[in-house]
Formats: C-alpha cells, sequence, structure tokens
C-alpha cells in the first residue's frame, strides 16, 4: 500500500469517525429533548392538579361565606324586637 493510499484511509476513517460522534452527539440531545418534554409534561400535569384542588378550596370557601351571608341575615332577624318586625312587614 502506498503512502497516498495510507493517508487516504486514515482521513477516510477519521470522516467515518467523526460522522459516528455527530450521530451519537445528535442522539444525546434527542434524548435530552425527550426527557425534558417528559418533565415538563410532568410538571403540567402536577399544575393541573394544584389548579383543580384551588378550585375545590374556592368553591368551598363561597359555599361557606354564602351559608355565614345567611346566618347574619338570620341573626340579625332574630335580634329585632316585635316591634322592628311589626314594621318591617307594614
Amino acid at each position: 500500500m502506498s503512502r497516498l493510499e495510507e493517508i487516504k484511509g486514515r482521513n477516510d476513517l477519521r470522516k467515518i469517525m467523526t460522522q459516528e460522534r455527530k450521530y451519537e452527539f445528535s442522539m444525546l440531545k434527542e434524548m435530552e429533548y425527550q426527557r425534558l418534554v417528559e418533565k415538563s409534561v410532568e410538571d403540567v400535569d402536577y399544575l393541573i392538579n394544584e389548579v383543580e384542588l384551588l378550585q375545590k378550596a374556592v368553591a368551598k370557601s363561597m359555599s361557606l361565606l354564602d351559608q355565614y351571608e345567611d346566618i347574619l341575615h338570620l341573626d340579625s332577624i332574630i335580634e329585632k324586637t316585635p316591634k322592628e318586625l311589626n314594621a318591617d312587614k307594614e
């Protein structure tokens, strides 16, 4: 084998190794991207669950507030004297 063929063979080998490294790097990038996507999906699922819990808490708070307002209204009626109640009827 001549010196020129030997050099050409090494250059071909370098090109192949470079292509393999590029492919491996692109695969690593793809795996990292996929991991980030999966993590993002998990984060979104977590946030959706948190929002649902907050919605339930707000609904419960609103219900309790409505009950409290009803109690205050009834309490104000109870505190009225019979004369005030008769005046309200008229």
